[in-house]
């Protein structure tokens, strides 16, 4: 890999990032010609003291570590997934999420159970009962207390999923019951639960007295929320629409500081038009997701691609993109793909104390960018799979509620998933940056291909997007650098 990268951003200014120093300069048009070679004869609009100056700066610049010909990130990519790591998460857990039941009262049409995909258990309108992960809520709740847990002041989010939720009401009442039975002083238990608003009305007494934190699912106005259709193909949007006022007239306090709104980008909406919605009614910034792309069946290939669009095209028709997006600000792929930017590609970002400590040559990466397991959540289908979240495949869950989790055998399957596709991220040059998850990757086939690779030229494409959004919105570095803490 070529360890020195000159680019120029689309307001004509010419950088260099180098990937051994881990910094971006700017630099003068004339040095940017030296550093491609070009030579004296023809750079004519120099005379042979400017020549002579940013010959120097370029000798000066080399001698102190840039332009080495090569960049190897062979030691920086850990091959194996170690159970001490796996150990270590399991008894850090932040947020535990039930899959209650399989049943839904809508048919969506993108939905991630629905007709278009088949990487998921068969749903057969299934309901967990509390009885049966006790046991496991249990032994969860004893690992965070021993002294592996290194948590501050650990808070657990004990979530809330479906289907709709709210179809297993005994089972969520139940378990709040339980946690509050218990007596450990030194954990904090917090509530979330996503929902399509539809029973609300029925139990939102319990979920204001329980402090809940509420994601309501609704694309936008009526049209906009088209796919949202109960089982015989009816709109939805008026009673949950109805719903939400009631909170808000109701509960004002509540509403202000506990809800939020999580809509899916598709062909009858647009970024534009969801922020809109929920600015102006309820004063919310939504979070605005895309339409699943893995796990599509064959046959529905043609249905998907009418429906589906991305957060990138659709905030590019906007009038106003750049407003909207410091206002969605991290709910849209381009302030995460900025942020990212900044804590892996400068030098002068930290993750915690510990990284003042550490030489940035010593920090390594597991291939891909899969999270380790168990890191953000564990999430628990209602069949009784543990998953590390509810975004992948369920035929790849990591244990069941009955089982005792084993770590050895988790790492073990990670390492071997790793192994398909390391050889790929030695070349890649996004790999302080993948976003890719194994999990969707198809690793059964003995040859992988990962969408996300990077050559250099895409890599300079990425690097001229970052500095350009810079150019144009400096203030929001700054912004970025105080409001977001990545972990």
């Amino acid at each position: 890999m070529n360890a020195s990268i000159l680019f120029k951003t689309k307001g004509k200014n010419n950088y260099l990032y180098d990937f051994n120093l881990n910094t971006t300069i700017l630099i003068q048009p004339l040095l940017a010609k030296i550093c491609l070679g070009k030579s004296a004869c023809r750079i004519e609009t120099a005379n042979e003291q400017e020549i002579f100056y940013y010959k120097s700066k370029y000798e000066y610049l080399r001698m102190h570590g840039w332009f080495s010909k090569e960049h190897s990130n062979e030691k920086t990519l850990l091959p194996k997934m170690s159970p001490n790591i796996v150990h270590a998460q399991i008894h850090n857990i932040r947020q535990i999420t039930f899959e209650i039941t399989d049943s839904c009262n809508l048919n969506c049409k993108y939905c991630s159970y629905g007709e278009m995909y088949e990487n998921y258990d068969r749903r057969s309108n299934k309901y967990l009962k509390f009885k049966d992960i006790q046991s496991f809520l249990i032994n969860i709740i004893k690992l965070q207390s021993s002294k592996y847990n290194k948590t501050y002041q650990p808070i657990i989010d004990i979530g809330f999923y479906g289907g709709e939720p709210l179809l297993n009401f005994d089972f969520i009442s139940d378990v709040v019951a339980f946690i509050k039975k218990q007596n450990h002083k030194h954990l904090k238990f917090i509530y979330s639960m996503t929902t399509n608003g539809l029973l609300l009305n029925r139990y939102i007494d319990f979920i204001v007295e329980n402090n809940f934190k509420l994601l309501i699912s609704l694309d936008g106005d009526k049209y906009q929320n088209e796919y949202r259709c109960d089982k015989a193909g009816k709109s939805t949007f008026d009673q949950v629409f109805n719903n939400i006022n009631m909170i808000k007239n109701n509960y004002p306090n509540y509403f202000s500081q506990k809800v939020n709104f999580n809509a899916v980008l598709h062909d009858k909406n647009s970024i534009e038009n969801i922020y809109c919605f929920f600015r102006e009614r309820y004063n919310k910034i939504p979070l605005i997701g895309e339409i699943n792309t893995n796990g599509i069946r064959l046959n529905k290939k043609h249905l998907f691609n009418k429906i589906h669009k991305t957060s990138e095209d659709s905030l590019k028709e906007a009038q106003d993109a750049i407003g909207i997006a410091k206002e969605l600000f991290m709910e849209i792929p381009l302030y995460k793909n900025i942020t990212t930017f900044i804590h892996q590609y400068c030098n002068w970002t930290f993750k915690n104390y510990n990284d003042f400590f550490k030489p940035r040559w010593e920090k390594t990466y597991f291939p891909t960018g899969t999270c380790i397991p168990f890191s953000r959540r564990i999430f628990v289908t209602v069949y009784g799979k543990l998953l590390p979240c509810e975004r992948i495949g369920q035929q790849y869950h990591l244990g069941k509620i009955d089982e005792i989790i084993n770590v050895q055998k988790i790492a073990k399957q990670y390492s071997s998933f790793y192994s398909h596709i390391i050889k790929q991220c030695k070349n890649c040059y996004f790999y302080k940056s993948c976003t890719q998850c194994l999990f969707n990757m198809s690793f059964v086939k003995k040859k992988i291909e990962c969408s996300s690779y990077a050559n250099a030229e895409q890599f300079n494409i990425y690097l001229s997007s970052v500095l350009s959004f810079f150019e144009d919105c400096p203030t929001e570095y700054y912004r970025i650098l105080d409001k977001v803490f990545i972990i």
